[in-house]
């Protein structure tokens, strides 16, 4: 949620009445910025393209938290949004949660292995943007950055079962 306050989450347990005292702040990415190791934040929220609360990109429907990181210098953090900053996140009951989620969770489960038990970033981003797309009649079209070249920000190895 977008506030006067800055972007807060609004967890499950959240006061949108009292949102800076009950919701996550966007300010956990200053503690974020001093961690060495890479960052992966997922947010599954409407208008997640607007996370940053930066006004640069508040009123952008195609904003993007990943450029107001690379401009902040925060390298080691990417942000898988799960709307653009004018788009709600879309959730149906057949599956359990929303698009976004859905997408995630298979891509995660081997749907974006790029070989047995191990998923590029790249893979993934692919993988759940065009998923998104699909579950959603291109309702919904998650902010995720575009990795091109040689370069992995990192891979993930999946859990066996």
């Amino acid at each position: 949620m977008n506030t006067r306050l800055g972007y807060h989450f609004v967890t499950y347990d959240a006061n949108v009445d009292q949102l800076a005292a009950t919701g996550a702040s966007w300010q956990i990415f200053n503690a974020i910025n001093d961690m060495k190791a890479h960052v992966l934040l997922l947010a599954d929220t409407c208008h997640a393209g607007n996370i940053t609360g930066n006004t640069k990109w508040q009123t952008q429907a195609q904003a993007d938290p990943n450029q107001f990181l690379r401009d902040a210098n925060l390298h080691n953090v990417v942000v898988f949004a799960s709307s653009s900053g004018a788009d709600f996140s879309i959730e149906a009951p057949e599956w359990g949660h929303g698009a976004f989620s859905k997408a995630l969770i298979d891509g995660l489960g081997g749907e974006a292995a790029y070989k047995k038990g191990v998923v590029k970033l790249s893979y993934l981003q692919d993988y759940v943007r065009e998923t998104v797309r699909e579950l959603t009649d291109n309702a919904q079209t998650p902010t995720i950055p575009k990795f091109s070249g040689n370069g992995e920000f990192f891979e993930l190895v999946l859990a066996k079962k």
